[in-house]
């Protein structure tokens, strides 16, 4: 009876093949998990800023519509992280009118939530409810 060393070439092609299935399956819910906690970042932001809203209506009788994007009057809001991956703005709701009512939208950039769908939005009202893709 002969006696083997190593492996055949066969062998180390299955386990090479085994290897990237089991690497393949990590990094999709690796990605999926990152777009998860990316999306749940923005909607803190968003209540956030619909809390600092409530507030600023409270004080002066009227919503605070963004100047620009990520561009608040609210002296006290400050993006959670360096990286923006969302921009974050202030606009007329549904009666358009500030006074009366605000969107709070956070727009997507470059496909921040890894899904395919760039400059997807995530909106809040001034009762609170969200609107879009969470």
């Amino acid at each position: 009876m002969e006696c083997r060393k190593g492996l055949t070439l066969i062998e180390l092609m299955i386990v090479v093949v085994l290897i990237s299935i089991l690497v393949t399956l990590a990094v999709t819910r690796y990605r999926a998990a990152i777009g998860k906690s990316r999306r749940s970042e923005s909607l803190m932001v968003l209540k956030q800023l619909y809390g600092l809203e409530l507030c600023y209506y409270e004080e002066y009788g009227t919503y605070a519509a963004s100047l620009a994007p990520n561009l608040f009057p609210i002296k006290t809001w400050m993006l959670p992280s360096e990286t923006r991956r969302y921009d974050y703005t202030a606009c007329p709701g549904k009666t358009g009118d500030i006074e009366t009512s605000v969107w709070i939208v956070a727009t997507e950039k470059n496909d921040a939530d890894l899904d395919g769908n760039k400059f997807e939005q995530i909106r809040i009202d001034e009762k609170g409810v969200f609107y879009g893709d969470m």
